[in-house]
Order: C-alpha cells, then sequence, then structure tokens
C-alpha cells in the first residue's frame, strides 16, 4: 500500500482523485489523521 503525508490543501485535490474513507487519528503515527481508499491501494495521512 502506498503511504502519502499531505496538507490539509493537498488533501483536498487527493478527494477528487481518490475514494477516501475516514480512519479517524491514527495509532501509528501519533497527531496525524488518516484515510484510505482500498481499491487504489494508498493510505493518506494529514497532521492535525
Amino acid at each position: 500500500m502506498k503511504t502519502l503525508f499531505v496538507t490539509w490543501e493537498e488533501f483536498e485535490e487527493l478527494e477528487c482523485e481518490y475514494n477516501l474513507e475516514d480512519c479517524g487519528m491514527s495509532g501509528m503515527y501519533v497527531g496525524y489523521h488518516w484515510f484510505q481508499d482500498d481499491d487504489a491501494e494508498i493510505a493518506v495521512y494529514v497532521k492535525e
């Protein structure tokens, strides 16, 4: 799975490209909110 760390502005662009599901706060990366698209095999992390 591809992992991206982005800003909220970059995230808005990715939302148009992928079907990102809100997965809540990350347990692996403290202070990051994460989203995932299983079909595209991508995880996106955004700093809170």
